[in-house]
């Protein structure tokens, strides 16, 4: 069964020339200090001091320094540094944020690191570990992996150091492991089986 992340991020590229209104690039791409209405890319694309007003989707690597997008979707990685995020990301694979500011939601089937970044909406990852650290979330959701044999020892693991959650934090496998150094949770935490503060 796919899971809900993968069907989004296939449909998206299904319909994405139509949607954004670009052309496909393909290959290692570098673009900056430009401002473009939406971009489709199959490939490495490296963006540096961009301003992109439509939608970004990429099926590759996605790097981006200093820049300011609408909506981001990623079939690969996506390390995103120094930038503004006007919507919503949406990641299947490995995604780092350092430095960024996302006004939407960050969804994510893969590993995740943050640090210094603030999403103002949820954060919805399916990932056997996630890292956030100096950041300010809206809340966390944390799904089941995918894909992979159950076993009643493995644990999700989410470590949160010097991190504000303003809602609740919710493992829906019931198999949390939450380590939290001078982080706070103002809502609930539910699904954890052990918590280290």
């Amino acid at each position: 069964m796919l899971y809900p992340v993968r069907v989004l991020v296939i449909l998206s590229f299904l319909f994405c020339n139509q949607a954004l209104g670009a052309e496909a690039s393909y290959g290692h791409v570098k673009l900056s200090d430009s401002t473009t209405e939406g971009l489709l890319h199959h490939g490495r694309l490296d963006l540096d001091n961009m301003t992109v007003t439509g939608g970004a989707r990429i099926n590759g690597t996605l790097n981006v320094d200093k820049s300011t997008l609408k909506d981001i979707s990623v079939n690969g990685r996506g390390n995103i540094e120094h930038s503004t995020v006007l919507g919503n990301i949406r990641t299947n694979g490995m995604l780092n944020l350092d430095k960024v500011k996302v006004s939407g939601f960050v969804e994510v089937s893969g590993y995740v690191q943050t640090d210094k970044s603030t999403i103002d909406g949820e954060m919805i990852i399916a990932s056997d570990k996630i890292e956030i650290k100096d950041s300010t979330i809206f809340k966390i959701r944390i799904r089941p992996t995918l894909n992979k044999p159950e076993s009643p020892d493995e644990k999700q693991i989410l470590i949160l150091n010097n991190t504000k959650v303003l809602g609740n934090v919710i493992f829906e496998s019931g198999k949390g492991e939450l380590i939290q150094e001078k982080s706070t949770i103002q809502g609930t935490i539910e699904g954890v089986q052990s918590q280290k503060k």
